[in-house]
């Protein structure tokens, strides 16, 4: 990494995290933490690849919260769900992606979900929904900072 790209991923990450936090810190019940992850995680100094990676974390997150969801709702609240969800999950990731970090994120995705599920049942499905708000807020922001990051540094 160049000084030019080292400074626009320091600007931006710090940008972006106090976007995110200022953002996500002034609605009840959410935490930006998940935004800032998706965040630092997408951020690249060449557009393309952040785009890429965006819309990557976008659409495995929500495959992850949809699995989780139809677990949560077939299945029921049950001790056991989680360990049977990761592993329902784990062969649905085998048929269907060949990424190893793609099956990281949707497995990741399920078991923040179903735990937290476990653990509020009355909020499990508001999760699904705040999780993917935040990871598609901290990947749009990571796409448009690397947007500029691209324009400025040629």
């Amino acid at each position: 990494m160049n000084r030019s790209e080292a400074f626009y991923t320091v600007l931006a990450v710090s940008l972006g995290a106090l976007l995110l936090g200022l953002t996500f810190w002034s609605f009840d019940n959410t935490d930006p933490m998940w935004a800032i992850i998706s965040f630092v995680l997408v951020y690249d100094p060449n557009a393309q690849a952040a785009m890429r990676a965006g819309l990557s974390r976008l659409a495995l997150t929500v495959f992850g919260s949809a699995l989780a969801m139809g677990s949560v709702f077939t299945l029921g609240l049950h001790k056991w769900l989680l360990p049977v969800s990761l592993a329902l999950t784990a062969l649905v990731c085998a048929a269907f992606l060949r990424s190893r970090s793609g099956w990281r994120i949707v497995l990741v995705t399920v078991a923040l979900i179903v735990g937290s599920s476990l653990l509020q049942p009355d909020i499990g499905p508001y999760i699904a929904v705040t999780r993917s708000i935040e990871v598609t807020a901290g990947s749009l922001l990571a796409i448009a900072f690397s947007a500029l990051a691209t324009r400025f540094s040629r």
